[in-house]
Protein backbone atom coordinates (compact mmCIF):
# COMPACT_ATOMS: atom_id res chain seq x y z
CA UNK A 1 0.00 0.00 0.00
CA UNK A 2 1.42 3.27 -0.64
CA UNK A 3 0.44 6.52 0.84
CA UNK A 4 0.49 9.93 -1.28
CA UNK A 5 -1.35 13.18 -1.35
CA UNK A 6 -0.66 16.74 1.06
CA UNK A 7 -2.88 15.52 3.31
CA UNK A 8 -0.54 13.21 5.11
CA UNK A 9 0.97 13.75 7.83
CA UNK A 10 5.02 12.86 8.27
CA UNK A 11 5.93 11.99 11.95
CA UNK A 12 9.12 14.02 12.12
CA UNK A 13 6.98 17.40 11.56
CA UNK A 14 6.77 18.92 14.89
CA UNK A 15 7.03 21.85 17.20
CA UNK A 16 7.39 21.85 21.20
CA UNK A 17 7.22 24.91 23.31
CA UNK A 18 7.73 25.33 26.90
CA UNK A 19 5.72 28.51 28.11
CA UNK A 20 6.46 29.78 24.36
CA UNK A 21 9.72 28.92 24.62
CA UNK A 22 11.04 26.61 22.07
CA UNK A 23 12.25 23.38 22.70
CA UNK A 24 14.49 22.64 19.87
CA UNK A 25 16.10 19.42 21.13
CA UNK A 26 13.32 17.17 21.35
CA UNK A 27 13.95 14.09 18.87
CA UNK A 28 10.45 12.04 19.67
CA UNK A 29 7.65 11.85 21.26
CA UNK A 30 6.40 8.20 22.25
CA UNK A 31 2.57 7.50 21.03
CA UNK A 32 0.56 9.62 23.88
CA UNK A 33 -3.84 9.71 24.97
CA UNK A 34 -5.63 12.73 24.77
CA UNK A 35 -9.37 11.18 24.49
CA UNK A 36 -9.92 9.68 28.03
CA UNK A 37 -12.65 8.49 29.87
CA UNK A 38 -13.96 10.88 32.04
CA UNK A 39 -14.03 8.60 35.08
CA UNK A 40 -10.22 8.23 34.14
CA UNK A 41 -8.50 8.36 38.04
CA UNK A 42 -5.01 8.41 36.42
CA UNK A 43 -3.93 10.21 33.28
CA UNK A 44 -0.96 8.55 31.30
CA UNK A 45 2.72 10.93 31.43
CA UNK A 46 3.93 12.25 27.87
CA UNK A 47 7.18 10.76 27.24
CA UNK A 48 9.40 12.26 25.02
CA UNK A 49 13.06 12.12 24.28
CA UNK A 50 15.78 15.06 23.44
CA UNK A 51 19.07 15.78 23.61
CA UNK A 52 21.10 17.00 26.67
CA UNK A 53 21.61 20.35 26.50
CA UNK A 54 24.53 21.93 28.15
CA UNK A 55 23.82 24.98 28.73
CA UNK A 56 21.97 25.95 32.03
CA UNK A 57 19.85 28.99 31.17
CA UNK A 58 17.90 26.87 28.47
CA UNK A 59 13.89 26.83 29.35
CA UNK A 60 14.09 23.22 29.84
CA UNK A 61 17.22 23.10 32.13
CA UNK A 62 16.02 25.98 34.29
CA UNK A 63 12.61 23.38 34.53
CA UNK A 64 14.77 20.70 35.43
CA UNK A 65 16.81 22.48 37.68
CA UNK A 66 13.58 23.94 39.83
CA UNK A 67 12.18 20.66 39.57
CA UNK A 68 15.30 19.45 41.66
CA UNK A 69 14.94 21.92 43.80
CA UNK A 70 11.33 21.19 44.61
CA UNK A 71 11.53 19.77 47.95
CA UNK A 72 8.09 17.13 47.03
CA UNK A 73 6.44 15.77 44.27
CA UNK A 74 3.41 17.76 44.84
CA UNK A 75 5.73 21.37 45.13
CA UNK A 76 7.34 20.45 41.40
CA UNK A 77 6.51 23.35 39.07
CA UNK A 78 4.17 23.54 36.40
CA UNK A 79 3.79 25.12 33.13
CA UNK A 80 2.21 24.68 29.93
CA UNK A 81 3.74 22.61 27.10
CA UNK A 82 2.38 22.63 23.63
CA UNK A 83 3.53 20.01 21.17
CA UNK A 84 2.36 21.16 17.57
CA UNK A 85 1.74 18.86 14.42
CA UNK A 86 3.08 20.72 11.58
CA UNK A 87 2.76 19.60 7.54
CA UNK A 88 4.82 21.61 5.15
CA UNK A 89 5.07 24.05 7.49
CA UNK A 90 1.67 24.50 8.42
CA UNK A 91 -0.06 23.53 11.94
CA UNK A 92 -2.42 21.10 11.84
CA UNK A 93 -2.75 19.51 15.02
CA UNK A 94 -2.03 21.33 18.37
CA UNK A 95 -2.02 19.25 21.98
CA UNK A 96 -1.77 21.51 24.67
CA UNK A 97 -0.83 19.47 28.35
CA UNK A 98 -1.74 22.35 31.06
CA UNK A 99 0.08 22.07 34.28
CA UNK A 100 2.69 20.16 32.71
CA UNK A 101 5.14 18.79 35.61
CA UNK A 102 8.74 16.72 34.86
CA UNK A 103 7.72 13.23 36.49
CA UNK A 104 10.71 11.30 35.68
CA UNK A 105 13.98 11.84 33.43
CA UNK A 106 16.00 9.00 32.63
CA UNK A 107 19.81 9.93 31.56
CA UNK A 108 21.27 8.22 28.15
CA UNK A 109 24.09 6.13 28.08
CA UNK A 110 27.49 7.65 28.36
CA UNK A 111 30.40 5.24 26.20
CA UNK A 112 33.84 6.69 25.66
CA UNK A 113 33.67 4.84 22.45
CA UNK A 114 30.37 6.50 20.91
CA UNK A 115 30.42 10.19 19.40
CA UNK A 116 26.89 10.65 19.42
CA UNK A 117 24.93 12.84 21.36
CA UNK A 118 23.56 12.17 24.28
CA UNK A 119 19.93 11.70 24.92
CA UNK A 120 17.52 11.96 27.86
CA UNK A 121 13.56 10.38 28.10
CA UNK A 122 11.36 12.45 29.87
CA UNK A 123 8.01 11.73 31.41
CA UNK A 124 5.78 14.45 32.22
CA UNK A 125 2.63 14.49 33.89
CA UNK A 126 -0.08 17.34 33.64
CA UNK A 127 -3.67 18.53 34.88
CA UNK A 128 -5.71 18.50 31.32
CA UNK A 129 -4.63 18.40 28.08
CA UNK A 130 -6.72 19.68 25.01
CA UNK A 131 -6.10 18.86 21.38
CA UNK A 132 -7.07 22.01 18.29
CA UNK A 133 -7.57 20.69 14.87
CA UNK A 134 -5.92 23.48 13.03
CA UNK A 135 -5.99 22.40 9.10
Amino acid sequence: MSITGANTLQAHEFLATLDGADIDTIVSFEAFAYVMPDDAADKPLLIFYKRVEDAANTPFNKWLAETLASTAPASRPRHTFVVTAVNDGVPVRRWTFHGAWIAMVAQGSFRAADHGLVLEQISLGYDSVACDILG
